[in-house]
């Protein structure tokens, strides 16, 4: 985990910086593997398309380990789409984790997505408006 961190941090600065020029930029989406991932049978990464707003609300000016440590908590309390409205995506991706792991009493795989960050809600190109 100490190698994630570190990348982490680094990003988190890339995203503090981006974000003077760029204030609607969203933070990046940051992975949290859990202990229950770690002993899965077979592990499972299921990748979605985009973000939408991760991380509203955060003061980019804290620290780069306590916004780490912010987006963290906020990727285990999302826990993979626990609490949100059912969507195919969602159901397929348990389907297939138990599918792949049937004695698993609980999910655990890791969820990301492709695009990391969005701007002002759409997905944000290589270039910026």
């Amino acid at each position: 985990m100490h190698n994630l961190t570190a990348t982490y941090n680094r990003a988190i600065e890339l995203w503090t910086s981006l974000r003077t020029q760029h204030p609607a930029l969203s933070a990046p989406l940051l992975v949290h593997p859990t202990d229950e991932y770690a002993r899965s049978r077979t592990r499972l990464m299921i990748v979605g398309q985009e973000t939408l707003g991760w991380g509203e609300g955060l003061n980019s000016a804290e620290s780069p380990e306590v916004l780490r440590e912010k987006l963290q908590q906020g990727y285990r309390d999302f826990d993979l789409g626990a609490n949100y409205k059912a969507t195919p995506f969602w159901d397929a991706s348990n389907q297939l984790y138990f599918g792949l792991n049937p004695s698993a009493t609980s999910r655990a795989f890791i969820w990301t997505n492709l695009v990391k960050m969005d701007n002002a809600r759409r997905r944000a190109g290589l270039e910026f408006e």
